[in-house]
């Protein structure tokens, strides 16, 4: 379903509860914010429900990461990070080459413990992490890691691009930026967007 597709649907909504035109800015204002109020519904069930794991699956992203001598990486503004799901560390081991170790994340009021623990010390092969703002992150022992980082991103910004003659406004797929949730989750943005839009769900009209 293109974002013409939507934009009509809206439009044809629209004009069936006489609640007056929106321009296809406003339109995409509006499946933007559905889409991030849908993006963080699923968020908050994805450990243990397949739905939310396969509806959120077009936004993992993932990438390898070098910290700098303190531990520390921050993941660029441009991959629009917003929630860690997973970090490793790659230690090369004399008589296995490559292994991959993944990154504790201890709970705050359990850092300190763990940073200093003669049991369990933070190593190479076993490290502890905290990530100190949004995306960025601080890996214990205070050295060098490398790994691999997977995360949530940010649902891109639909755009329904246009050209426009007077008052003909004419498609542009070419500069437009398509909703990115599979089809079966498609609907639930659009109807959130509606919402949105002050038009009252409940009315039978829209449950035909």
């Amino acid at each position: 379903m293109t974002i013409k597709d939507i934009h009509d649907f809206m439009d044809l909504i629209c004009d069936k509860e006489q609640i007056g035109y929106f321009t296809p800015g406003e339109k995409d204002k509006f499946l933007d914010r559905a889409s991030l109020w849908q993006f963080n519904d699923y968020r908050k069930t994805y450990a243990e429900n397949i739905e939310a794991y396969e509806a959120l699956a077009p936004f993992k992203d993932e990438l390898d990461y070098t910290t700098s001598s303190q531990g520390v990486y921050t993941v660029a503004g441009n991959r629009n990070y917003v929630q860690l799901r997973a970090m490793d560390v790659s230690v090369v081991d004399p008589d296995y080459g490559a292994r991959r170790f993944d990154v504790d994340f201890p709970k705050e009021d359990e850092l300190a413990e763990r940073k200093k623990s003669q049991l369990i010390p933070p190593s190479a092969t076993a490290p502890i992490g905290e990530e100190i703002a949004a995306g960025s992150f601080r890996l214990y022992p205070a050295q060098v890691h490398a790994g691999t980082l997977r995360f949530f991103r940010r649902p891109a910004v639909p755009v329904f691009g246009f050209t426009q003659s007077g008052r003909v406004i004419t498609y542009d797929s070419g500069t437009s930026t398509q909703l990115e949730w599979t089809e079966p989750y498609v609907n639930g943005v659009i109807f959130k967007a509606i919402q949105f839009m002050g038009i009252n769900l409940d009315n039978k009209m829209l449950q035909e």
